[in-house]
């Protein structure tokens, strides 16, 4: 990745990242071309290659960004036991609550095989992240804990997949309850 202070503007590559974000959601990362995002910017082709050496350098940055990892890693950072679930889940809502990010992150998912960087980053979310999650609201690493954590988590996603009529927070409210009792 580019230096924003030595390669230009940091505001031509926040327009870049935008559009792209919009395109993307719309099209798919493989249905999406440069040419489209860089006129959604307006900005010329080669100046997206000033930022992105090429396409799949910005597909990576954008499918990463679409991934909920940040959500999880600043809770993690932040709480734990029951008050880092409901960070987590007030969060997620709020990322998945914009249709381009939504749509984003379920090519993102659908993508990791095209792109081992993606998959990886997956992996790591189901994996080391979730242990982490166990840690700090069960104390343990138990298996019955990692599945707790992957239902709390599933059942999120599965609300950003197909949203439910029942109200984010009283959803939210419900899983943790949820989380406590099994």
């Amino acid at each position: 990745m580019y230096n924003n202070d030595i390669r230009g503007s940091s505001e031509t590559r926040k327009k870049i990242i935008e559009s792209a974000i919009s395109i993307f959601s719309k099209y798919g990362y493989s249905g999406a071309s440069m040419e489209k995002i860089t006129e959604k910017a307006g900005i010329s082709k080669g100046l997206i290659f000033w930022y992105f050496k090429k396409k799949e350098d910005l597909i990576i940055e954008i499918a990463k960004m679409s991934l909920p990892l940040d959500v999880i890693n600043d809770a993690l950072m932040k709480y734990s036991g029951i008050e880092l679930l409901e960070n987590i889940g007030k969060n997620y809502f709020k990322k998945y609550a914009s249709n381009d990010m939504r749509s984003l992150f379920l090519y993102t998912l659908s993508s990791g095989s095209v792109y081992p960087i993606i998959s990886d980053n997956i992996k790591d979310i189901c994996t080391k992240i979730v242990r982490e999650i166990a840690q700090k609201t069960c104390n343990d690493n138990s298996i019955k804990c990692e599945i707790k954590v992957r239902q709390f988590l599933g059942a999120l996603l599965c609300y950003i997949i197909n949203p439910s009529e029942i109200e984010e927070e009283i959803y939210l409210k419900t899983l943790v309850e949820n989380y406590e009792k099994i």
